[in-house]
């Protein structure tokens, strides 16, 4: 999918580039639809952005451990099993 969004990106950059030079040898009008072709390609870009992100879902959560993590917690204050205490 993201080779569409690079696509229509450059379609639209090269609509951009090709409408300076008509605007200036020919009519306005032409360069005005190759302006419109040009924010049309970026609308094609923006939805497929979209599309892109929308296919990225969130893994499913873990249900089995509740979400906690007890890797790290040992419940004694780190101090090596003495409760917090120094004897």
């Amino acid at each position: 999918m993201k080779i569409f969004r690079y696509i229509s990106c450059v379609l639209a950059c090269l609509c951009v580039a090709a409408a300076i030079p008509v605007a200036i040898w020919t009519n306005f009008w032409y360069a005005l639809l190759l302006a419109l072709g040009a924010a049309l390609f970026v609308l094609i870009m923006l939805f497929l952005k979209r599309a892109d992100r929308s296919d990225a879902l969130p893994p499913p959560p873990d249900f089995m451990d509740g979400g906690k993590s007890d890797e790290n917690d040992e419940g004694n204050g780190g101090n090596g099993g003495n409760g917090g205490q120094d004897k």
